[in-house]
């Protein structure tokens, strides 16, 4: 796998896995933004997994461009987005991950997970949820 990137895979759709490796470039997180507002234009519901296992640290760039992006399309995604999975591989990471979503409001169900298998195992329990409810 390349270093530094921001890879998005949409082929498994309707979940969605964008993989931060190293440190992503700006050319790169725009691109990220524009696959993100993509899936949201669909008009279909989705699980989104963000695999954060080999990630170096998130450049400001990236983090005004999210933050920007969800305060532009939160209320958008609340209803198409079913929820995203948050990979992190080191403990103590999840730990301080998962104690900021208590206290960080987001338009979706939050998970943070130790592995892609549980990451995907939770989209599609989400999935599942959400055809039990539409049946």
């Amino acid at each position: 796998m390349p270093r530094d990137t921001l890879e998005t895979d949409d082929s498994a759709w309707p979940i969605v896995v964008h993989r931060t490796v190293g440190i992503p470039s700006e050319a790169q997180v725009d691109l990220f933004i524009a696959r993100a507002s993509e899936h949201l234009s669909r008009g279909e519901r989705y699980v989104v997994i963000f695999d954060n296992a080999q990630a170096g640290r998130a450049p400001a760039y990236m983090r005004t461009r999210a933050t920007e992006w969800l305060e532009e399309n939160g209320e958008a995604l609340g209803r198409g987005c079913l929820g995203t999975a948050l990979v992190f591989r080191n403990a103590a990471l999840r730990f301080v991950m998962s104690a900021v979503m208590l206290v960080v409001r987001h338009p979706v169900p939050i998970r943070v997970c130790k592995s892609m298998d549980e990451a995907w195992a939770w989209a599609e329990e989400q999935l599942a949820a959400e055809r039990r409810m539409v049946v």
